[in-house]
């Protein structure tokens, strides 16, 4: 009984660790495929999106590096990068709400500054599975992060029905 009821109270615990792992953010402008910048209470920030890897728009090292990794031109992979953030603008218009959601518990930052989080749109979907499903991004790999197994998986669904990115790799 004892141990069940431990049990019952640390599954609550992290029910509202994570329930409390959220805030409410409305979107300002949306950069790339995998970049929000929005208004975090009265603070604007990057929002740099969990999970998700979508191609470059512009020169960078990044974009040759993708575009030998994924052998495609550097004209292709930007071309990619413009749709997805055309997708992606079309999904988070200016001034729509969403809800930032976090890994481990509570927000971080990457090297750039930006703030690492999940985005769940107002019909709750989540923003990076939509955007791996439909094909505009890839699933990130090389780092942990707790929905990398689903996003693998919708992406490997968008592979095989060649949709977006993967249209490229069709017959």
């Amino acid at each position: 009984m004892r141990r069940t009821l431990a049990a019952f109270i640390l599954l609550l615990c992290v029910a509202l660790a994570t329930a409390a792992a959220a805030d409410q953010a409305t979107v300002l402008w949306v950069p790339d495929g995998d970049t929000v910048k929005v208004a975090l209470g009265k603070e604007e920030v990057f929002v740099r999106v969990l999970g998700l890897d979508a191609a470059e728009t512009g020169r960078s090292k990044s974009l040759g590096r993708n575009a030998k990794n994924h052998d495609r031109s550097e004209e292709q992979e930007a071309a990619i990068g413009e749709v997805a953030k055309a997708f992606a603008r079309c999904v988070l218009p200016k001034d729509c709400r969403v809800r930032l959601e976090y890994d481990g518990g509570g927000p971080s930052k990457d090297k750039y500054g930006r703030l690492l989080a999940y985005i769940r749109l107002t019909d709750s979907r989540d923003f990076g599975g939509l955007m791996i499903s439909m094909g505009m991004a890839r699933a990130q790999r090389q780092y942990h992060y707790y929905r990398k197994l689903e996003y693998i998986e919708l992406e490997a669904k968008a592979q095989r029905e060649y949709r977006g990115l993967w249209v490229l790799d069709g017959p």
